[in-house]
């Protein structure tokens, strides 16, 4: 995250351009900056920054939640049934039998956690999508890095900045819950544009469609440059991409119209 590679105007601005979607799509980045994209990039660059930034964002929580438990008797409610919740589950099982009734619930909860880590990893595993894109990115990586050492054409910076996000966005899309959590989750139309599987899809399609637009660029400078199996790829991924975000836009009309 943090420049420690003393970017020159040209890579900034590549980088601003990563950075601006993924802070657009995060609740969390936007809700600890104040909505600020500067003040957010500017932590991206600047460690100490990010971590003083931090320490602020952990005493404006702790700031409302005392305010709200003061003025707000359904909030104050509330949290005393989390503050049930987490006893429940990190509590000592040793203390009375309905500690260890508890116990056995949390171990029960964490065998169910584990399975479905393991069904998640198998779903992955056989992601025809997800397989494409990480062997695309290790062998673009390949090709792009000596190429931008070589001849420091943006295009290749931009390459490198993106191609990894494709592959990693769609592990993180595939983390979406299944559909009876999501009838939990999802209870309104705003809440369901910002389903795992949406937001990760929308993100590897970004940076795929960005590398094929420099893909071209480079072509369109060179005739010669052999990146033709690289483009092909990526069109065959984007098509793939739209596709399971058309099924996702069919499901919300499904539910909300």
């Amino acid at each position: 995250m943090w420049n420690e590679h003393n970017y020159n105007l040209e890579e900034i601005k590549v980088v601003r351009e990563f950075e601006y979607l993924y802070f657009m799509y995060n609740p969390g980045f936007r809700a600890m900056w104040h909505n600020n994209f500067e003040e957010y990039f500017k932590g991206t660059q600047d460690e100490k920054y990010w971590e003083k930034r931090e320490e602020e964002r952990e005493k404006e929580i702790r700031a409302d939640v005392e305010y709200n438990m003061r003025t707000d008797p359904e909030y104050a409610s509330w949290r005393a049934e989390l503050a049930i919740i987490e006893e429940t589950l990190l509590g000592d099982p040793n203390e009375s039998y309905i500690a260890q009734s508890r116990w056995f619930e949390r171990e029960q909860m964490m065998k169910e956690a584990e399975k479905a880590d393991w069904e998640y990893r198998s779903k992955l595993e056989n992601d025809r999508l997800y397989k494409m894109a990480k062997d695309w990115s290790m062998s673009l990586l390949k090709v792009a890095g000596p190429a931008y050492e070589k001849n420091k054409d943006i295009n290749w910076f931009r390459v490198l900045t993106n191609c990894l996000s494709v592959s990693g966005k769609i592990v993180f899309a595939s983390r979406e819950f299944g559909d009876d959590e999501e009838d939990e989750l999802y209870s309104t139309p705003d809440d369901f544009l910002w389903r795992t599987d949406r937001i990760g899809y929308i993100l590897s399609l970004a940076s795929l469609q960005r590398c094929l637009e420099s893909f071209r660029t480079l072509k369109e400078k060179d005739p010669g440059l052999k990146v033709d199996k690289f483009i092909t790829d990526s069109l065959t991924m984007q098509a793939e991409l739209i596709d399971r975000l058309e099924e996702i836009q069919q499901k919300f009309l499904k539910k909300y119209n």
